[in-house]
């Protein structure tokens, strides 16, 4: 889009503008999320991730689509997936902090691909979301607000905070596309008549949360919930984007959907796709939200922050706290301009802040007084008082006033805008990710996906947002590992410690990724994966000091959810592979 498309489509601007304090709050959700789960996959790393683990390399790429792309195929170590991942955790903290926030989001995106197309029998939803958002995020300004970028930049960020783009508009439909065709391709009369979805999500086994398990006491409230669930995702594109309806829509529709992720968040077991769900809603916040925090909160126009201008990281330590305690309005100086901050630098060797009642800060109550005043951070400000608090951080203000200054770095030449040719690519994709989910709900023939596979499934933005559609399972039911040892002993090799228990459901505490990946081995369509996951499990035993593993037997106990008020029905054992292990070595 052009620089003055805003200028001349001001109607336009307002419904896929995004505001630059709005995409700095979902850069720090976003890179706050990817490096939890960032963290978690180096748990997992050689049992997922290794040609020694559940998923050999040349298994995952013979049996998924042509197109994947993925730098783990590169080399099947532990060392070097271990690397990738390493530097994944640090690209999140980066994108986190806005510290090269443009970089961060690029790597960022290829690493995420990557580690999902290495194990798909392991990625969910949340997983492609969250790919899907490090996309768009790469084309967008996510540093030009508190971020390291903006704090020691050369050049400011603009002013303005309204930005429009192609990327934008992109990353506002993307965030709309879940909700609107999830609620398109829940067609089954569970979601649009009788009202009993949530009861069956809930009632699989091991999905429900303690407020799951009481909600599930109340079904009622659950015929209720779950038509309004779903009348919610339909129309909240329509109330987000419909030019009489926006102004307003947003207003009323970014409390219910935030409410609707707690809701799924609190009581089922999603893993981090509610927590993508609250940041994706952070675009959408427009102005006058950022305007109504801002009065709530002290004034900050008449705050001075007076550094020490022979410390050169005393200025860094200035601009870095006005950009992520969010006081723009506050004054930065150096003390040796100003009389009585000289004065009281001289005399406490400490950098000094000055409220708008004139009362004079150093060392941690200076900080403290800059706390009072953020519009998003003040909530920190009464454990910063804490006697305890101060003294540690007066200790800490004392050593770091005791090391060398340093010599002064210039700022970082950034360009805040990302190049029109870039804005370009971005134009093309968001339509052809539009058309990709077009397909997924018939608007468009099998054709279509078919000729967009290769770019999209390449880059892993291939999605379709099919959440328990069209109906949810109604088949509850566990996945037990049973073993038998050379002396004939039987054992659970998911709960080593005990014998197999097929009576009752299991949870393992493995977490979503190997709870999605055994989900997927009870399916038939995914029945030549069992082989490798059952000598995963040979070898993982027999690698260990106990007596050898001879055989594994991999079983689905199948448990069908009765209707509501219905009698509970008697779990039957589904053999899905007997497999003898290899010999110990």
């Amino acid at each position: 889009m052009s620089p003055d498309f805003a200028a001349r489509h001001p109607r336009l601007a307002e419904l896929f503008g995004l505001d630059l304090r709005s995409l700095a709050l979902f850069r720090a959700l976003l890179g706050g999320i990817l490096f939890w789960l960032s963290l978690g996959s180096l748990c997992d790393l050689s049992a997922l991730y290794s040609d020694g683990g559940v998923l050999p390399r040349g298994w995952v790429m013979a049996s998924d689509s042509p197109w994947r792309l993925s730098l783990y195929f590169l080399n099947g170590t532990a060392l070097f997936s271990g690397l990738l991942l390493l530097v994944q955790v640090a690209l999140a903290a980066m994108l986190a902090l806005g510290w090269r926030t443009r970089l961060a989001a690029v790597l960022g995106f290829v690493l995420q691909a990557s580690v999902v197309s290495r194990a798909p029998l392991a990625a969910g939803a949340a997983d492609l979301l969250l790919t899907c958002l490090l996309f768009w995020s790469a084309f967008l300004p996510l540093g030009s607000r508190w971020s390291v970028d903006a704090a020691l930049a050369a050049r400011p960020p603009p002013p303005e905070n309204l930005h429009v783009s192609w990327a934008g508009a992109g990353l506002l439909l993307q965030v709309l596309s879940v909700y609107f065709f999830s609620a398109l391709l829940r067609s089954g009369p569970e979601w649009r008549g009788e009202g009993t979805a949530l009861y069956y999500l809930l009632s699989l086994d091991g999905q429900a949360t303690a407020l799951g398990r009481w909600l599930l006491e109340a079904p009622g409230l659950l015929e209720v919930l779950t038509p309004a669930l779903w009348w919610l995702s339909l129309l909240a594109a329509p109330l987000a984007l419909l030019p009489l309806a926006s102004r307003h829509g947003r207003a009323l529709l970014l409390p219910l959907l935030a409410l609707m992720q707690l809701l799924l968040l609190l009581s089922l077991r999603q893993g981090a796709l509610p927590l993508l769900g609250l940041a994706g809603l952070a675009v959408l916040l427009g102005p006058g939200f950022w305007q109504w925090t801002a009065g709530r909160r002290p004034p900050a126009a008449g705050l001075r922050i007076y550094h020490d201008r022979d410390r050169p990281a005393s200025l860094r330590n200035s601009l870095l706290l006005q950009q992520f305690l969010v006081l723009p309005q506050a004054q930065l100086g150096a003390a040796q301009d100003a009389p009585r901050a000289r004065a009281l630098l001289q005399a406490n060797r400490s950098w000094v802040v000055i409220d708008i009642d004139d009362q004079a800060y150093l060392r941690w109550a200076a900080l403290a007084t800059l706390l009072r005043h953020s519009p998003l951070l003040s909530w920190l400000h009464r454990p910063a008082k804490l006697p305890a608090v101060e003294r540690l951080g007066d200790r800490l203000h004392g050593w770091l006033a005791a090391r060398p200054a340093g010599a002064a770095r210039p700022g970082r030449e950034i360009r805040w805008e990302t190049p029109p040719g870039w804005q370009r690519v971005a134009a093309v994709f968001l339509v052809l990710i539009l058309a990709w989910n077009a397909t997924t709900v018939g608007w468009l023939p099998g054709a279509v996906q078919r000729l967009l596979a290769p770019p999209l499934q390449a880059l892993r933005l291939d999605q379709s947002w099919g959440l328990d559609a069209p109906s949810p399972s109604r088949d509850g039911g566990w996945f037990v590992a049973a073993g038998r040892t050379a002396q004939g002993r039987e054992i659970d090799l998911l709960r080593p410690r005990a014998a197999p228990d097929f009576s009752q459901a299991a949870v393992y505490g493995d977490g979503q990724r190997w709870q999605r990946l055994r989900d997927r081995l009870a399916l038939d369509a995914y029945a030549a994966h069992r082989p490798y996951y059952a000598r995963w499990l040979c070898r993982r035993w027999n690698a260990g000091p106990d007596e050898a593993l001879s055989s594994v037997r991999l079983v689905h106990v199948l448990r069908p959810t009765p209707p509501p008020g219905g009698a509970a029905t008697q779990p039957e054992q589904r053999i899905l592979l007997q497999q003898e292990c290899a010999a110990r070595g």
